[in-house]
């Protein structure tokens, strides 16, 4: 019985300490008590746990700087938005001189298609074919030229700095001509 009774004494006693320990450490003024208790029974003097003083002028300064630096991000934020509504604006664009110009191969691609057949059973005819296969290669030099120039005007619209070759304009928009049996060092 002595041997129980001295047991639950002894855990008693240590859930005693466990809830000071806690308590002191989460209150101020509980340890501050506590401290102060402990000291006076052992002959110390107490120690004194000093609440934090803030003094309003600097609880003033925090809030001004907060107020500060939340409206420079305020800022920053308006900004940001400012910057996102023009770069969709940019993509709408972009995506309109796309769309333009997928329409116009498309419907370019369908015309050359039907020529180049329509080309075929009209070169068989002596001397006629030759001339519409000759103004048909006209033709498609030129479609071939509108979508070169169609081409940069996209990667305008795109803002695309690298233009399209000049020699590629120069052979297929205005393409040099050979000439039969005349010689191109000779002065007529």
């Amino acid at each position: 019985m002595l041997k129980w009774l001295r047991r639950l004494l002894i855990l008693i006693l240590f859930f005693a300490l466990m809830v000071t320990n806690v308590v002191a450490i989460t209150s101020t003024a509980i340890g501050s008590t506590l401290s102060g208790i402990l000291a006076s029974a052992m002959g110390r003097k107490p120690v004194l746990i000093p609440a934090p003083i803030v003094s309003r002028v600097a609880l003033q300064s925090q809030l001004d700087s907060e107020r500060e630096r939340n409206r420079r991000m305020k800022q920053q934020l308006d900004t940001q938005i400012a910057n996102n509504k023009a770069l969709v604006s940019r993509m709408d664009r972009q995506r309109a001189s796309i769309r333009s110009m997928g329409r116009n191969l498309v419907s370019r691609s369908k015309r050359i298609a039907a020529v180049t057949l329509a080309e075929i059973p009209a070169g068989a005819i002596p001397f006629a074919g030759v001339a519409v296969l000759v103004s048909g290669a006209a033709w498609e030099l030129k479609q071939l030229c509108d979508g070169l120039k169609e081409m940069e005007s996209l990667y305008r619209g795109m803002d695309i700095d690298e233009p399209i070759e000049d020699d590629a304009l120069q052979v297929v928009c205005h393409p040099k001509l050979p000439s039969w049996g005349v010689n191109d060092d000779q002065k007529p």
